[in-house]
């Protein structure tokens, strides 16, 4: 199946009590054992190497299947630290997972979006973005930085645009500001867009 098969389907799997996920994605990381592959892969590697970070990442339905995969491991693996970096992420769960996620204790999410990408803003009900947010806005070509507490909303009618959603968008902001000194970034606890 492709990427854009596996996002319609938007209804929501139960993982734990009161904690749903969007099915499609939920399918798709568990689609050929690669999830299971995963898991089996990760404990051999910490029986060599157990004081290891492990470190996500991905990129739009990538980051999706990042997040639920990070969210999976963490209860698995209680004592590895997962770092999760995803790009261009559509929302991947209900409130509750939105709650439970950003209060485990070994898990950091950054969740890394540029301008007005549509992909960000879906899907729309009753899906919610989870950890903290690095949203770039290129008309002032500034960095927002909201931590996970913060109630920053991706509403489809302000992220809109499709070409947004480009990697090469992505890359380039970065690449541009890695080393800049001159950078802007504007740490923000509270809500701009309502």
């Amino acid at each position: 199946m492709t990427d854009a098969a596996w996002d319609l389907v938007i209804c929501q799997k139960q993982l734990d009590k009161g904690v749903c996920v969007h099915q499609g994605f939920y399918n798709q990381l568990h689609y050929g054992n690669v999830f299971d592959d995963m898991k089996q892969f990760i404990r051999q590697l910490f029986v060599e190497t157990p004081d290891w970070t492990v470190y996500i990442c991905g990129h739009s339905a990538g980051a999706a299947d990042s997040t639920i995969a990070s969210y999976l491991l963490s209860k698995e693996f209680p004592n590895i630290t997962f770092n999760v970096f995803t790009f261009a992420s559509p929302k991947v769960g209900n409130k509750k997972f939105k709650e439970i996620y950003n209060s485990i204790p070994n898990l950091n999410q950054l969740r890394i979006c540029y301008n007005r990408d549509v992909v960000t803003s879906v899907p729309t009900f009753s899906y919610y973005h989870v950890g903290n947010n690095l949203w770039y806005k290129s008309g002032n070509e500034t960095w927002y930085y909201y931590d996970k507490f913060s109630a920053f909303s991706y509403y489809i009618y302000y992220f809109y645009n499709v070409y947004d959603h480009s990697g090469i968008r992505y890359v380039n902001a970065l690449e541009k500001d890695y080393n800049n000194p001159k950078r802007k970034i504007i740490f923000k606890r509270k809500v701009i867009f309502k």
